[in-house]
């Protein structure tokens, strides 16, 4: 089985401090804040549209939206890394289990904030950035290429043993619902993190076994995986 997880959010608890971020910014231009709200709506587009949009719904001109996006990429919060997580990540190829990486980030970026945080991308499998295919979240094509992936793997991986682990509602759950429509029986679970509720999830039709309630539960899930694999294995025994 595959395990796909969405970067921000979901890897990295960085939601809230991503939305001072963008406040901080708009700052230091002298433009006015945005909204929780708003951020949450829009969070999960690929920054540099996030920022077109944000900075054109608060009058910013063209140098200041430049700037914009400049300090997006300069300024690194004080994000931390769950290690309980990065050993779980670490451990579950021992039990079968592929980890990888589907993120709205682009190549450099992602290398940069990883850096920051300690975090080593090569625990990961597969790594696709907003870099490395021309569909994006929500468009269900943007697993084509781990799809792919998997198949030339051998051993019989196909969509159905992707699970897709993300945060939002509007792009990850979409995606996923997208790549069912055609044809390719993606899994899915959401982590609620900051950007989408529990209940959200719930009426979006997410069943309870589908949802983490908080981004702290996500290393316990993963170890209830390795876990009930381990049952599995010793039955057989």
């Amino acid at each position: 089985m595959i395990l796909c997880f969405d970067f921000d959010g979901v890897v990295v608890n960085n939601t809230l401090l991503g939305f001072q971020k963008v406040n901080q910014i708009l700052t230091e231009l002298k433009l006015p804040p945005v909204s929780p709200d708003f951020l949450r709506e829009h969070w999960g587009k690929k920054m540099d549209d996030l920022a077109a949009l944000i900075c054109q719904l608060q009058g910013a001109n063209e140098e200041q939206t430049a700037c914009f996006k400049k300090r997006e990429k300069e300024i690194h919060p004080s994000y931390t890394f769950d290690r309980s997580l990065f050993r779980v990540l670490v451990a579950l190829p021992q039990f079968g289990f592929l980890t990888a990486i589907i993120t709205s980030r682009g190549e450099a970026d992602l290398k940069k904030y990883t850096r920051k945080i300690d975090l080593s991308l090569n625990i990961f499998h597969y790594i696709q950035t907003v870099d490395d295919y021309h569909s994006c979240k929500p468009s269900g094509y943007v697993f084509v290429p781990l799809i792919n992936w998997a198949r030339d793997l051998g051993g019989g991986l196909t969509a159905e043993n992707i699970v897709y682990f993300g945060d939002t509602i509007k792009y990850d759950y979409r995606a996923v619902k997208n790549a069912r429509l055609q044809g390719r029986p993606i899994k899915f679970v959401g982590v609620c993190s900051g950007i989408n509720t529990y209940e959200e999830f719930r009426d979006a039709g997410l069943e309870e076994t589908e949802i983490i309630p908080n981004h702290e539960s996500l290393s316990f899930y993963l170890s209830r995986l390795i876990q009930a694999k381990m049952e599995k294995k010793q039955k057989k025994m």
